[in-house]
């Protein structure tokens, strides 16, 4: 899901029909969108979500919707609003990998990905 990056969604369609994945789909929206128009409506035709947020995080409704798929994938650009999110979503998921990427060399900026599964 992605309002700013227009090419980046463009460049998954082409990927997956490169690879001929056929069991993706991307949809391109603000979470507050993204949340009313498809989760609400659609939580049982996937298990799996990726959020990228901007730097404030995530807002609660969105955590709220979260928390009711198997897997989550959250990339965040703020350690500081990763772990605040990170202590509600513990409390229905496991962490389960954790990568951080250091794309801007030489500052104190992080991107961090975390695979998060539901505890069952």
């Amino acid at each position: 899901v992605s309002t700013q990056s227009t090419w980046v969604c463009e460049a998954a369609r082409e990927n997956l029909e490169h690879n001929d994945i056929q069991n993706v789909t991307i949809i391109q929206a603000d979470s507050g969108s993204f949340c009313k128009r498809f989760m609400a409506q659609n939580k049982d035709q996937c298990d799996t979500v990726l959020v990228d947020p901007p730097r404030a995080g995530l807002d609660a409704s969105t955590i709220n919707l979260l928390i009711k798929y198997e897997n989550i994938i959250y990339i965040s650009c703020n350690p500081n609003a990763l772990v605040r999110d990170l202590n509600v979503l513990r409390l229905t998921h496991k962490p389960i990998r954790l990568s951080v990427f250091d794309h801007f060399a030489y500052t104190k900026h992080v991107e961090c990905g975390i695979y998060l599964k539901k505890i069952q």
